[in-house]
């Protein structure tokens, strides 16, 4: 038992000198690395089967762990069993935003790890979240040919539930595919509410709760915005600050988010 709990603390310190190490000034491991060759790549053990990978999770993990939706709304993503353009929710009540990439369902092992990420501060967990979610992006925009967003804006919280985290998850997602996808951030939004957990309520609740929550600081011009979060669950969120980036001038809206939570 103090085996166990001495190689759980063991592997968290792990976890946190990572994310520290990630945080230096770019001088530092340039000049530190700067003997090795650039096209080796590092060293990880799969999160999930814990063999040594060239990535954070492994390919066989990826493929027979994460649960993939066969058939998905356009629009909201939602996952259906059978192939349709919008789901019967669209339809009947089109959303502000205009579609929804959202690669995998909000089922364990995927929603054990962006928990651990989440509320333990697991950013190895979150690292590797972001790395398997900016190249589905990728692969999603080059399949389809489809041009990118001209900004990324993440979903925003208020600033107390920022400092009760200490971060926010969104901004860790918009940041690292900003990055990789070489798309500007847009940060001209803040969450002017601090809106209980949407959690447990209705529908009409959830849209109650939202109601003039965001205020964007300035105009657009027709601008294609992708929101970027990590679970879509009933539309809410995305769709008010959505409606919000379209006052504001924006062109079209989409949503990336990590995973849609199943009906």
């Amino acid at each position: 038992m103090i085996q166990k709990e001495l190689r759980r603390l063991y592997y968290k310190c792990i976890n946190y000198l990572s994310f520290q190490w990630s945080n230096l000034r770019p001088s530092g491991p340039k000049v530190l690395f700067k003997r090795f060759p650039a096209n080796i790549a590092p060293d990880h053990h799969c999160i999930l089967c814990n063999i040594r990978s060239s990535n954070r999770l492994c390919r066989s993990c990826q493929e027979t762990s994460l649960i993939k939706p066969q058939y998905q709304c356009t629009c909201c993503g939602v996952m259906m069993h059978h192939h349709a353009l919008f789901c019967g929710e669209c339809l009947k009540d089109t959303p502000d935003f205009d579609r929804t990439f959202s690669p995998y369902l909000y089922q364990p092992p995927l929603s054990n790890m962006l928990i651990s990420f989440k509320q333990s501060h697991d950013f190895y967990a979150g690292k590797t979240l972001a790395d398997i979610f900016v190249k589905d992006i990728k692969q999603h925009y080059m399949q389809y040919h489809l041009p990118y967003p001209d900004f990324i804006v993440a979903m925003p919280q208020h600033w107390y539930k920022q400092w009760k985290r200490g971060f926010n998850h969104a901004i860790f997602f918009a940041e690292a595919a900003s990055k990789h996808l070489s798309i500007p951030l847009f940060k001209k939004v803040i969450r002017r509410k601090n809106t209980p957990d949407q959690k447990g309520l209705s529908r009409k609740q959830r849209l109650l709760n939202l109601n003039q929550a965001f205020d964007i600081s300035t105009i657009l011009n027709g601008e294609h915005i992708a929101i970027v979060d990590d679970v879509m669950t009933t539309r809410a969120s995305a769709n008010a600050l959505a409606r919000e980036l379209k006052k504001a001038g924006a062109g079209q809206v989409s949503v990336w988010v990590l995973a849609r939570t199943p009906k």
